[in-house]
């Protein structure tokens, strides 16, 4: 059995492989499933594989990174521009896009700090700071909700490091032998999952009541291919983490 990330971003993959194939759930019950063998192979995100890389393998196949842009790590304000000194709220749920935001604020040179919070909404994470960092479909409803858009953590990773922002891989555990079919699976449903876009789009649009057009561009921006830049953005997060 394979586990596949419950956000937006993961719907073309998962509508390319067949339903009885896989479970899809929060990233962080993926991990714990992976971990206790519930599941064969998972996706998680990329700082918690290599918070876990003792226990965990990392499979070349379906991953979620982007190309320049993601449109759903997104950080943002009621209207304030990026500051010195920054109080960011941070969902619980993200923490690969959260070091990403640190990486890219500290090459800018600008202090912040950061609390993490429970909260996913935007008019929450705002209720009590001036920034937040909002992820995953949260990010996309951003765009109809009237707030200023300061910075898109995907874009701004690209271009300062020049290496595309991964978020999450796929891995299995290391003591547990996965069955082949399960790679197979996943490249397949790769490979079929730009077929899906559209559809996806579709659906998306209408559940998060978000114009199809913004969701229609956030799947031109995703990608699940393994590839060498994949590979040295992993080692570029493990480095900085490891040091």
């Amino acid at each position: 059995m394979i586990g596949l990330i419950n956000f937006s971003h993961t719907e073309p993959l998962s509508m390319s492989i067949d339903r009885r194939s896989y479970v899809r759930e929060h990233p962080r019950d993926l991990l714990n499933h992976v971990l206790d063998g519930t599941v064969d192979c998972a996706m998680v995100s990329l700082v918690s594989y290599i918070e876990n890389r003792e226990s965990l393998s990392m499979m070349e196949t379906a991953n979620i990174h982007s190309r320049r842009g993601t449109l759903s790590t997104l950080l943002i304000s009621r209207g304030e521009h990026i500051a010195r000194d920054m109080d960011i709220a941070i969902t619980a749920h993200t923490r690969t896009t959260s070091y990403y935001l640190d990486l890219i604020l500290s090459a800018m040179h600008i202090p912040h700090s950061n609390h993490v919070t429970n909260s996913t909404e935007a008019s929450d994470l705002l209720s009590d700071s001036r920034y937040a960092l909002v992820i995953g479909d949260e990010a996309l409803k951003v765009f109809n909700g009237g707030y200023r858009v300061l910075m898109d953590i995907g874009y701004e990773f690209s271009r300062i490091f020049s290496m595309p922002p991964v978020y999450a891989v796929t891995a299995c555990r290391k003591d547990h032998e996965y069955p082949a079919g399960d790679f197979s699976i996943l490249q397949d449903g790769v490979h079929a999952s730009t077929k899906f876009k559209g559809e996806a789009a579709e659906r998306v649009s209408k559940s998060l009541h978000v114009s199809r057009s913004i969701v229609a561009s956030y799947y031109n921006c995703i990608s699940y291919d393994f590839n060498p830049m994949v590979g040295n953005t992993v080692n570029f997060v493990q480095r900085g983490i490891l040091q």
